[in-house]
């Protein structure tokens, strides 16, 4: 990146906006100014295996970045997993979790309940590294934490002036494949 987009970020970080794509080998980022023109960059940092934890490689990416650790205006995250379930919005958190424990009983992380999938009513449970979560919080002020699926669903979910009609999207990450179908009523 070129140094002085890194120090347009640093000086003003409140007029910047960032995405992060996190995974088991990555950290992908977009930054982008709205108000800026030619303010648009992104780029993927890799992982350390040698950090000894998921969660410390991710710290040091972010961390020895330089640019990345900053007051943004605002801050969304994707957190790439294998272990998420969509419920009903109805549950309770704690419904939820029970159902995701029971469900992904193998899985020794953090679970994440996000109730951002409006207006389809439904609720988006997901696992995420050890620690992860309140790495992210600390880190970033009041940071969007989601999983894949969260973006999709409310785009799915809304109804149109003639119903809702049958939709289907189709996204890769690595070597996932998520598929989300909804039929025409």
């Amino acid at each position: 990146m070129e140094q002085e987009l890194i120090d347009a970020i640093s000086k003003y970080p409140d007029r910047w906006n960032l995405c992060l794509r996190i995974d088991h080998a990555s950290v992908a980022y977009t930054l982008y100014a709205p108000k800026e023109e030619l303010s648009f960059c992104c780029g993927t940092i890799g992982l350390d295996a040698a950090a000894g934890s998921e969660l410390k490689s991710i710290e040091n990416a972010l961390y020895d970045s330089g640019f990345l650790v900053n007051d943004f205006r605002s801050v969304s995250i994707v957190v790439d997993t294998e272990s998420m379930a969509v419920m009903p919005e109805a549950l309770t958190d704690e419904q939820m979790m029970s159902a995701f424990d029971e469900s992904f009983p193998s899985f020794d992380g953090d679970v994440v309940v996000s109730r951002r999938s409006r207006p389809a009513g439904v609720a988006v449970v997901f696992g995420i590294a050890k620690g992860l979560e309140a790495f992210l919080m600390r880190t970033y002020y009041n940071a969007r934490i989601i999983s894949p699926l969260c973006s999709l669903i409310p785009f799915f979910g809304k109804r149109s002036r003639l119903g809702n009609v049958s939709k289907l999207n189709v996204s890769m990450s690595g070597n996932r494949l998520y598929v989300m179908v909804f039929g025409g009523t």
